[in-house]
């Protein structure tokens, strides 16, 4: 038979590991929470051209570093922005000089962009991102663009604010039957 005492000996043992575990789990999640994604796209504009634009869909990037450089660079030929810090849904646009995303796609083949940001607790976080400018071309000859976005694009957050509204007039008419 077992000893009582090395029992609950083993049982605290057990329950320790168990919390040390759960504590790890919280700790990732809570990790996860505050990483900051950032993503890239090319935009277009009549007035000004195609822009780099780069938008967090995470949480607060910080410190944020975004690299970028042509296919067809000289080697170790880079661009490199800074911002001080993107929060979740804001974008940050910078123009590529020049004037049409024909001019663009007919003198490079690719844009390699590499950001790196940091987290509220300090971690780095690196970021990278190849955009095909031949395809994105003959992808956005297929649709009209409007500020930066395409018909398809527009129409779908249209659609998805008609949708909140109609839950919320549906709420209203609940509470007043």
């Amino acid at each position: 038979m077992l000893d009582p005492l090395w029992a609950s000996v083993i049982v605290t043992a057990f329950l320790a590991g168990v919390t040390g575990y759960y504590a790890w789990l919280m700790r990732q999640a809570r990790f996860d929470d505050v990483r900051p994604i950032l993503e890239a796209r090319i935009d277009v504009f009549e007035e000004v051209g195609p822009v780099l634009c780069v938008r967090n869909v995470g949480a607060v990037a910080e410190d944020v570093e975004i690299r970028f450089r042509f296919d067809n660079s000289p080697r170790g030929e880079e661009f490199l922005m800074y911002a001080p810090y993107i929060r979740r849904d804001e974008f940050k646009r910078f123009m590529l000089g020049y004037s049409t995303l024909k001019e663009l796609s007919e003198n490079h083949d690719f844009l390699y962009v590499h950001i790196i940001a940091k987290d509220i607790y300090g971690r780095k976080h690196e970021f990278y991102h190849d955009i095909d400018l031949k395809k994105l071309y003959h992808s956005r000859l297929q649709s009209v663009i409007y500020q930066g976005r395409t018909v398809e694009e527009a129409l779908y957050e249209i659609h998805e604010e008609l949708r909140e509204m109609r839950k919320t007039l549906e709420k209203i008419v609940e509470r007043m039957s």
